[in-house]
């Protein structure tokens, strides 16, 4: 994958040309799939009912969220993008859906599944302070039926691909299964697998070009405290051996 390539003598690359070679790129995202809502109003009183505020709504919006914001982000950049998951057979479901394609993500591979909602987190807001947020969802794992339908979508995509990336919020959709089927694909093909993981799944990842936690995930993972580059290094070295990292 040419955006991946070292520019520089250190073996380090340059962050501007990655964002220049995405025109080219084409990716496919694997993932969880959901729906951002966000409620936006203001704040003048107390509740009569419960030591709560209430919230005048001014307005509504909702934007593709997770799996589905991470592929909003390829394509803002330039690149081409395809996307694969769970979503509910549901009015959520079809709008989620409907944002995706006016961003110009290909949602050929998502699978609307019975009896499974979509994944909906509303968050209401008040002067620009978040005051709650709502989780609707169902995070029981998808059943090897689903994982057969992604991988097969995979497949076809991937003589066109330059990446594949699995973007895990511990939802259901990123299973064993799954994984070991992508980490195979992908390896016979030489496209990279970069996954951004969750810590309770760390280990079903293993053979992935990337895996990216964050300071906080790599500790919890790997049981190594501290923030300095020290600490940082051997969370790195761990994982790198943990997971055949390329």
């Amino acid at each position: 994958m040419a955006i991946l390539k070292k520019d520089r003598d250190d073996g380090t690359v340059n962050a501007g040309s990655i964002i220049d070679a995405f025109g080219s790129v084409r990716v496919l995202v694997v993932g969880d799939l959901m729906l951002d809502e966000f409620i936006r109003g203001r704040v003048s009183r107390i509740s009569p009912e419960a030591p709560v505020p209430v919230v005048d709504v001014i307005n509504e919006d909702s934007v593709p969220g997770g799996a589905a914001n991470v592929a909003g982000n390829i394509v803002s950049l330039g690149g081409t993008c395809y996307i694969s998951g769970i979503i509910g057979r549901d009015s959520d479901g079809a709008k989620l859906v409907r944002l995706m394609h006016k961003r110009r993500i290909d949602t050929s591979g998502v699978i609307s599944a019975e009896g499974r909602r979509t994944t909906v987190k509303t968050r209401v807001l008040a002067h620009s302070q978040q005051v709650v947020r709502v989780d609707r969802e169902d995070k029981s794992p998808a059943g090897a039926e689903y994982a057969s339908k992604i991988l097969a979508h995979a497949a076809k995509l991937a003589p066109r691909l330059d990446a594949v990336v699995v973007s895990d919020y511990a939802k259901g959709a990123v299973t064993v299964g799954l994984m070991k089927g992508l980490a195979s694909l992908c390896g016979k093909r030489g496209i990279p697998l970069l996954v951004d993981p969750k810590v309770k799944n760390m280990s079903v990842y293993r053979g992935a070009y990337m895996v990216t936690p964050n300071l906080k995930e790599a500790a919890e993972a790997t049981g190594v405290s501290g923030d300095g580059p020290e600490a940082v290094k051997k969370m790195a070295r761990i994982l790198f051996k943990m997971l055949a990292c390329r």
